[in-house]
């Protein structure tokens, strides 16, 4: 009999969470570049002159953080409402939310430094986009600029579907939630899954350089996956075990120059992650059945 989470009582163990990162915009579409450029040629239709209006090396460090900041809610949740929000667990929420903070720490830091150097932005991109140049492309002040820098998570709690006394209704929200419940857990076995196969498929070519990203990848995976069982499902919960079992020791930090340069390890890990592949793969199926 497959497990069935408990779907009246989810609400006490997890939330949802949506992430938006708000930065100010950096490329515009010049129309009267454009209708230049299509009067000159006698285009119709011929393309878009897309300018940028700042220098984009100075947004580098920027970017740098916001994929650390995205690859940690990813990590850390799993997608619930398609394009909206996810849902995390009630156990992982206190660990993410400190990482979370200090991630956008970094990023106001990075931002008040952009800031004050939003004259300099400006005259650089006077200088740059010589006559395309257009005051209006641009925030009035530092204090406008500084504000176009915002990270936004809201937090929201799961329905209390219990509380539903119309039984259509409720039989209804129930199922809604179940179909949710049934895809987030697909969407955990199947990031683990991933991962291990690209670790797997890494290091069974003893001569194929990697990064430390594919062991962190792998590391992180498994690391919250327990957390992240919605309802405690025991087949995914004996997988994560297994493998964690046998890989767990190797993928810890420090641990990528051994696999590098100790042909054993690396193959030993190899051959452990391709099994535990196998597991996950088997479970993706059995829910796949169970959403059927």
């Amino acid at each position: 009999m497959k497990h069935k989470v408990d779907i009246t009582k989810l609400h006490e163990s997890a939330v949802l969470v949506d992430l938006t990162i708000h930065s100010p915009v950096t490329a515009r579409t010049d129309k009267k570049v454009t209708a230049s450029v299509e009067s000159i040629h006698k285009l119709t239709n011929g393309g878009r002159w897309v300018k940028a209006i700042y220098d984009p090396k100075a947004f580098s460090d920027l970017r740098s953080v916001d994929y650390e900041i995205r690859e940690h809610f990813t990590n850390s949740t799993l997608p619930f409402r398609k394009g909206c929000e996810s849902i995390i667990t009630g156990e992982l929420l206190p660990v993410f939310l400190e990482q979370h903070r200090k991630l956008t720490a970094k990023r106001d830091k990075i931002a008040d430094k952009l800031a004050e150097k939003f004259d300099e932005l400006i005259e650089d991109s006077r200088k740059r986009l010589n006559g395309t140049w257009r005051a209006e492309d641009y925030p009035s002040s530092k204090e406008q600029f500084r504000a176009q820098f915002e990270v936004e998570l809201d937090t929201l709690p799961l329905p209390r579907i219990g509380d539903l006394k119309d039984p259509t209704l409720r039989k209804n929200a129930e199922r809604a939630v179940e179909v949710r419940v049934n895809s987030a857990q697909q969407a955990l076995v199947q990031r683990l899954a991933e991962s291990l196969k690209r670790l797997g498929d890494t290091l069974q070519d003893g001569e194929k350089i990697f990064r430390n990203s594919t062991i962190t990848q792998a590391r992180t995976a498994l690391a919250n996956a327990d957390a992240l069982n919605l309802g405690g499902d025991p087949d995914i919960a004996k997988a994560i075990s297994s493998a964690r079992a046998g890989l767990e020791k190797f993928l810890a930090e420090g641990k990528e120059d051994e696999l590098r340069d100790q042909p054993a390890v690396r193959e030993l890990v190899a051959s452990t992650a391709s099994k535990s592949v196998r597991e996950f793969e088997g479970i993706i199926q059995s829910l796949a059945g169970l959403k059927a």
